[in-house]
């Protein structure tokens, strides 16, 4: 059963690739240097894990970016 719509999360809001970008931008102007961590699924198609990358490398984060499919401790 695949899952609805926006298939994004910041944290454990959901939002839009659109909202996503902006957040992210926001926060980059802030701190280019926080440490940014993505959680995804096992069944996220590769398409949308490459927009959420090109979203934080577009945002201007300064820091490799930590990737996951499990929360830490899981």
């Amino acid at each position: 059963m695949a899952k609805e719509p926006p298939h994004f999360y910041l944290g454990k809001k959901a939002v839009t690739l659109e909202q996503l970008e902006a957040e992210l931008t926001t926060l980059a102007a802030r701190n280019p240097d926080t440490p940014v961590a993505v959680r995804t699924d096992t069944e996220t198609p590769v398409g949308r894990f490459v927009s959420v990358m090109d979203a934080v490398k577009a945002a201007g984060f300064t820091k490799p970016v930590s990737v996951f499919t499990k929360p830490p401790g899981t």
